[in-house]
């Protein structure tokens, strides 16, 4: 079992930079796994994910969405391979978790049935309205086993690897005067310290001591309706920037230091430490931290189309 996971985490992101974002003409040579559009038959515990408009679904992915009007039809392409599995989707509408309407029912976040070999698009409609006369940047991520904790993994350590997410900018109509409407809320975090190394993405962890740069531990424990202390690592992105934490409890959005999300500004190669506050649940269970860091937030021009760097995720055991 803990070989599968390890192979399952390698091989889905392995697929992403080799076959991309949607599927060209099958003349390269590759083989796909039957009854799937996107796996390559060799990942056979691996899992896909895309999310287009009518207009982008045949283009190449450069990270922009091009749609009528807010209400048009989004659509989300899942594959997932070698296991049944729940997954979770979320949409967040600059940087904020929005519902979505599929079928005509509206899920805070949509919850996805994939049996071992699962292949199917869905469409959907965005839950909220949105101002059309600006441009939007919508994160959409897909998570992994979301029906399953951390701490019930059979893994020896923790991982980054349960999730693609995307950082996307959303335009409506001829948008090309158009400016965009995603703004800075809140102010720069300062952080604890700053510091180089040979290393780059989101670290989240306990450690109010040592404050180590490492995988988390598994699970920490936690009272109902306590204020969770935790340190941060992030950065070490080439160049200066601006980058904001994203992070979800149970796969929904919480508050950080009673914010939506934190907003950091990093040196070239910098890497920031800091504390951060969450609020635990108010009832005991077990509930998965998970989250992103998504590297100029803030940018209308242009975006790397490439998965978001996860942070490792973890299991916060609430007891009363």
């Amino acid at each position: 079992m803990k070989n599968r996971y390890c192979i399952l985490w390698i091989a889905s992101f392995l697929l992403i930079f080799i076959t991309g974002c949607r599927r060209e003409e099958n003349t390269n040579g590759l083989v796909y796994m039957e009854g799937m559009e996107h796996l390559l038959a060799w990942n056979e515990y691996g899992y896909y994910f895309d999310v287009y408009s009518e207009t982008t679904k045949d283009k190449v992915r450069d990270g922009i969405i091009n749609m009528g009007k807010s209400s048009d039809d989004l659509y989300i392409m899942v594959e997932s391979a070698g296991q049944e599995r729940k997954i979770a989707i979320q949409i967040f509408i600059d940087y904020v978790q929005v519902p979505i309407i599929v079928d005509g029912k509206e899920y805070f976040t949509y919850m996805i049935d994939a049996d071992d070999s699962f292949s199917e698009e869905f469409s959907f409609q965005l839950g909220s309205g949105i101002d059309e006369s600006v441009d939007h940047k919508m994160l959409a991520a897909m998570t992994i086993f979301a029906d399953i904790n951390e701490v019930n993994i059979l893994t020896e350590r923790t991982s980054d690897r349960y999730s693609i997410a995307y950082d996307l900018i959303l335009k409506f109509g001829d948008s090309d005067e158009k400016s965009l409407g995603t703004e800075r809320l809140y102010g720069y975090e300062k952080p604890r310290e700053s510091y180089q190394a040979m290393w780059e993405g989101l670290i989240i962890n306990s450690d109010l001591e040592g404050f180590k740069r490492k995988f988390p531990e598994k699970s920490i424990d936690a009272t109902a309706g306590e204020k969770i202390k935790l340190q941060y690592h992030v950065g070490g992105f080439q160049e200066r920037q601006e980058a904001i934490i994203i992070l979800s409890l149970g796969m929904e959005q919480i508050q950080i230091n009673s914010q939506d999300y934190l907003i950091c500004t990093l040196g070239d190669k910098e890497i920031c430490n800091g504390i951060l506050e969450i609020d635990a649940p108010d009832e005991a269970g077990l509930y998965d931290l998970t989250g992103w860091v998504i590297k100029n937030p803030f940018s209308g021009s242009e975006v790397e189309h490439l998965p978001l760097r996860a942070t490792p995720r973890f299991t916060i055991n609430v007891q009363e």
